[in-house]
């Protein structure tokens, strides 16, 4: 591994020497309703459909 150019493995870095924060927790199970059905290329649940939009001119 190769750090800023140096050959040395154990190159002292600020990353190395840097406290490492504790590692995130596990992500939550995705509910099936989530996902997206199988051959489907929409990554995103569908949204609910929008409230009809009033545009109201002022005259």
């Amino acid at each position: 591994m190769v750090i800023c150019g140096s050959d040395d493995a154990e190159a002292v870095t600020p990353e190395t020497t840097a406290v490492k924060a504790p590692p995130a927790p596990p992500a939550p199970p995705v509910p099936p309703r989530a996902r997206p059905s199988p051959g489907s290329t929409d990554a995103f649940p569908p949204r609910p459909p929008s409230p009809p939009v009033v545009v109201v001119e002022m005259v």
